[in-house]
């Protein structure tokens, strides 16, 4: 019998149950006072004079009541037994009805005729009936057409023989018909109702068109969320509060050469290398006690036998009430990473070697600090070592205030990867407050890992010196000749006349007199 469901004969059979008790102690109350109100009149009879005994008393009493008892039970019991039998019926009908409109499950009740007997309000607005109008209908009147067949047969085998594929079997899945013709999902069960009457059944329905379309696309977003797991390239997996693994997309079952079962069941914990394992597991069950999100390296061994270096990421999934329910994550492959970070330390060693010997200033800035100078440098800026410079802090403040402002731009330019010049000239400042002009010679690099700027910075002072000397004029003091060393060797080139060497490197006009000295003396030479 299906639970939710009254059963009608229950309830009547209590009632009857009730009615003949209910008889049997007015039958006998009957009795005793028929019985004792005819020994009281023989009593009255006997002390009146009468020539009465005790075995016609006896007998009297028997005939009386053998008369009296029948008309008593016909005339007054029988009526109101059927009638307390009748409104126990109906406060049964009346509770089942209550019931089986109170549910939002449909209740429809057949007999054996397949006639629908009743049918309450949720099996009408499931099957898309007004109310009352299934009653009298036949059941396959909310049946497919291509299940009709199946439910006559088995209604007839459960009444041939008590067996059926339908009836009795618990709750199946099946589909209704609603009146415009449309076919749905339904959870069905079918049961005997017991009744002297007649067999009659009863059919429990619950509607599952919502939760059938919730599965579909349950069941779509499963496909399309592995779908888009197995095109990722990197090894994707998710684990449950206890750590145990509960998906891995397909990337990371052919890494490790395992079957989602075999990976779900044992782990892959002792895929990790040995050399990592502990510190990796450490700082993983630290980072789930606090229910925080956590990223490691570590190597992980291929199915092949080589290992290969992973970047681990985890975040956790928290249910609305905060609880733990997994954690979900991702491992990245960074071998050739590695490998690159590898050659790009050694590398740098091998370039902190070669400038620690060159005689020219070198130095590497990070973030306008000091990573790395040579000893040329630290002489260069005044220090009398390496490790003093390191320390000295901002890199502008060596550059003269003049030069900062533009300096800086360069370096933040440069930091951001714009083009900037690489090569300028600037004052610098020396640690004892003395400046020089150097020119830089600057370029973007990686150094551990961190964009840096590689300077070469060169004393130009005895350049400006140099520079400053060739810009002298050679001018003979006998003759006053002029040197023009322009395209040749420094002092190897011609000795030509003050106004010639004027007028082939000016604009001026030149125009040839005496000077008054020159004019005494070329009048005394002359005669004049």
């Amino acid at each position: 019998m299906n639970k939710g469901v009254p059963n009608h004969s229950a309830y009547e059979g209590a009632a009857r149950l009730a009615i003949v008790q209910s008889v049997v102690q007015i039958l006998w109350r009957s009795v005793a006072v028929v019985a004792l109100t005819e020994l009281s009149v023989m009593l009255l009879l006997e002390a009146s004079g009468e020539p009465i005994t005790i075995w016609t008393a006896m007998l009297d009493t028997v005939v009386l009541s053998a008369i009296a008892l029948p008309i008593l039970y016909a005339v007054i019991l029988k009526p109101v037994a059927r009638l307390a039998a009748e409104r126990a019926a109906a406060a049964a009908e009346s509770r089942f009805q209550a019931i089986a409109q109170a549910v939002q499950d449909g209740i429809v009740i057949f007999d054996a005729r397949r006639n629908i007997q009743f049918a309450n309000e949720g099996a009408e607005l499931m099957h898309g009936y007004s109310r009352g109008s299934l009653h009298g209908m036949p059941m396959e009147t909310i049946i497919p057409t291509d299940i009709k067949k199946l439910f006559r047969t088995s209604l007839e085998q459960f009444l041939t023989n008590g067996e059926s594929p339908v009836i009795e079997k618990g709750i199946t899945e099946q589909q209704g018909l609603r009146r415009n013709g449309e076919k749905f999902p339904i959870e069905i069960s079918v049961s005997e109702l017991v009744s002297e009457a007649e067999k009659r059944f009863v059919v429990v329905l619950r509607d599952i068109t919502a939760r059938k379309l919730m599965e579909r696309l349950l069941r779509e977003s499963e496909a399309q969320f592995r779908m888009i797991a197995d095109s990722v390239p990197a090894l994707l997996w998710m684990s449950g509060p206890e750590g145990q693994n509960t998906f891995a997309n397909r990337e990371a079952l052919q890494f490790i050469g395992l079957s989602l079962e075999e990976a779900c069941e044992a782990g892959w914990t002792a895929a990790i290398h040995p050399e990592d394992r502990e510190r990796a597991l450490e700082l993983i069950h630290a980072a789930v006690n606090r229910k925080e999100a956590y990223e490691l390296e570590f190597r992980i061994l291929r199915a092949d036998g080589e290992y290969r270096w992973f970047l681990n990421r985890g975040r956790p999934r928290c249910a609305l009430d905060g609880s733990l329910e997994g954690y979900s994550g991702s491992c990245v492959d960074i071998t050739e990473r590695k490998h690159a970070e590898e050659e790009i330390r050694a590398s740098e060693k091998r370039l902190r070697e070669v400038f620690r010997d060159l005689p020219i200033a070198v130095r590497v800035i990070h973030e306008g600090r000091l990573l790395f100078v040579n000893p040329a440098d630290a002489h260069l800026h005044g220090f009398t070592n390496v490790k003093e410079e390191l320390t000295f802090g901002d890199v502008l403040a060596q550059i003269t205030p003049d030069d900062r402002e533009r300096v800086g731009e360069y370096y933040r330019r440069r930091a951001a990867g714009e083009d900037v010049p690489s090569e300028y000239e600037v004052r610098r400042l020396r640690r004892d407050g003395s400046t020089f002009p150097a020119q830089v010679h600057a370029t973007r690099i990686l150094y551990d890992g961190k964009p840096a700027s590689l300077a070469v910075i060169q004393d130009l002072s005895e350049r400006h010196r140099l520079q400053m000397y060739e810009q002298i004029l050679p001018v003979c003091c006998v003759c006053g000749k002029i040197r023009n060393d322009e395209g040749v060797e420094l002092g190897r080139g011609d000795w030509e006349r003050l106004d010639q060497y004027v007028a082939d490197h000016s604009d001026a006009q030149v125009s040839h007199t005496f000077c008054p000295e020159c004019l005494v003396q070329f009048r005394k030479e002359q005669g004049i």
